[in-house]
């Protein structure tokens, strides 16, 4: 995770099981180069570069939204860099 990714998600106001629980979906999610294909592709950049979205549940009652910007990087094909990150927070009723 490049360190502007791990600033946001600390900076999100998840605690830490949460912080353990969207670190735990990141690596199981975007484990392969397979996996990572089947995403969105980002607009931006639709050759190279997708966007892998998740939600959690959070204290109190809060819902902790993600989205991220994943690559691979053409030197280390098998290697799935979370390079982007932006988040939101939603309570809902």
């Amino acid at each position: 995770m490049a360190p502007p990714v791990v600033a946001a998600i600390r900076d999100s106001g998840l605690n830490q099981d949460g912080i353990r629980r969207l670190s735990f979906l990141l690596s199981s999610d975007l484990g392969s180069r397979d996996t990572l294909l089947k995403l969105a592709e980002w607009p931006e950049r639709p050759t190279d570069v997708r966007l892998y979205r998740t939600a959690l549940l959070g204290e109190p009652d809060a819902i902790y939204v993600f989205a991220f910007l994943v690559t691979t990087p053409p030197d280390r094909p098998s290697a799935v860099v979370v390079a982007g990150c932006e988040h939101y927070r939603v309570h809902p009723g």
